[in-house]
């Protein structure tokens, strides 16, 4: 429900809806919402996406928006995290895939300002990913959080404001267990239960 003016409800339409419309009756793992575009992963490992595709987010060929549901990958897929304008694909290897705007470097550095066709971002060792407005935080099998992308508030964890295009450890001594990359933002919690937070960084902090 809400705006639909890409036709990322995936209702058939671009109308804004103030109700929950049906999308798919069944089988669906888990979802995700970016801007203008939106994904889903179902349990049969496929990857489904609908809505804005002008900058490849759907990681379907040609720039046109889709108002239902289209088939991305027909298996092999465990995660998926929408974006603002980028999308990322987590396969059952523990490969993290990416496609779309790549103008914070969000999609890596192996490809221009965006990209129709997912890339490797990581090759392997992934379990879990999320992705913000314009940055991503990873999370691998050692329990090491890995952040790219725009950086000009800090949400890489980083300690300084420079974007990075290739996922870069953040430093620290714990393990993680959860991520959850936010608009400008970025959150993660440890095995102890601690939560820790990636904000506004300031050279007094």
């Amino acid at each position: 429900m809400g705006y639909n003016v890409s036709g990322q409800l995936g209702d058939g339409s671009d109308e804004n809806r103030r109700v929950p419309v049906e999308i798919v009756s069944s089988g669906v793992l888990s979802a995700s919402a970016g801007q203008s575009h939106s994904l889903i992963l179902k349990d049969d490992s496929s990857v489904w996406g609908m809505g804005e595709n002008l900058l490849g987010q759907l990681s379907l060929s040609g720039k046109m928006q889709r108002n239902q549901p289209v088939e991305i990958f027909g298996s092999g897929y465990k995660g998926i995290a929408a974006g603002s304008k980028h999308s990322l694909f987590l396969d059952k290897e523990g490969a993290l895939w990416a496609a779309g705007s790549n103008g914070y470097g969000q999609l890596g550095s192996r490809v221009g300002a965006s990209s129709d066709v997912a890339v490797e971002l990581l090759s392997g060792g992934v379990v879990s990913v999320s992705a913000g407005l314009r940055h991503n935080l990873i999370l691998d099998e050692n329990g090491a959080c890995w952040s790219n992308g725009f950086n000009s508030y800090g949400q890489l964890g980083l300690g300084d404001l420079q974007n990075r295009s290739d996922p870069v450890i953040i430093p620290g001594d714990l393990k993680m267990s959860f991520v959850e990359a936010g608009y400008e933002a970025s959150f993660m919690l440890a095995e102890n239960g601690s939560a820790w937070g990636c904000l506004l960084y300031t050279s007094d902090a």
